[in-house]
């Protein structure tokens, strides 16, 4: 096993550092460092989708940069797991999951992939991940393939093969959104700084989020921020 991981390592996916680097809350991860000494990891084709990739595009450069300077800082940290060949497996599993009209539907891609495989291997259950098509094929497949339905407006089948494979793959995992690390950010003290604006810094932070890409519910963010005094 790489020196400093171990069982409570988090692999983190791109999905969730966009979100977090997008909405001014990468200090969230920087904080529970802390307290996590075995702490935040990425594979490297997740490095390549938020820092190698989108650093060269204008457009998308500023949050590779800080994300490039939080791998170079160490809160977040590469993870050499060495996992191709399992990815790969992965990836062709679910992605011959679903079918519509004789053919198969690609529901996730590489850096999804390549996290789940380093997870695996690297011997953890914990993965940060927003991306919601991998989250729902993870957790709820049945809700998948009714949004899926609706989606192309047919009928989609399913290889219930591949999908049992799938399943074994995955079933260990444990999933956590963004929106939970701030919310544990929070208890935490993450947002005593804003003073008699704590609570709506909270709510700012969890709508940031959302519409970053979360999959982070209305009613969720009205239920926590409620639980606020």
């Amino acid at each position: 096993m790489q020196e400093g991981f171990s069982a409570k390592s988090v692999i983190c996916d791109s999905s969730s550092l966009i979100a977090l680097t997008e909405s001014c809350l990468l200090g969230v991860i920087e904080m529970l460092k802390e307290r996590l000494p075995e702490g935040f990891y990425i594979s490297e084709r997740v490095k390549g989708e938020c820092i190698d990739n989108p650093i060269k595009l204008r457009s998308h450069e500023l949050t590779a940069v800080r994300l490039k300077d939080a791998l170079n800082r160490g809160v977040l940290k590469l993870a050499n797991a060495g996992a191709e060949s399992e990815m790969k497996e992965i990836l062709w599993v679910a992605n011959n999951i679903f079918y519509v009209n004789g053919r198969p539907l690609q529901v996730i891609h590489s850096g999804e992939a390549d996290m789940i495989a380093t997870a695996t291997i690297m011997g953890t259950r914990n993965i940060l991940i927003d991306e919601r098509t991998t989250r729902m094929l993870i957790e709820a497949p049945e809700k998948l393939r009714d949004h899926l339905e609706r989606e192309f407006m047919r009928g989609v089948q399913v290889n219930e093969d591949y999908l049992g494979k799938f399943e074994k793959m995955t079933h260990d995992l444990v999933i956590i959104r963004s929106s939970e690390l701030a919310m544990v950010a929070y208890e935490r003290g993450y947002f005593k700084r804003f003073g008699s604006l704590e609570k709506k810094a909270v709510e700012a932070a969890l709508y940031g989020l959302k519409f970053n890409g979360c999959g982070i519910s209305f009613s969720e963010i009205d239920e926590f921020c409620g639980s606020i005094r």
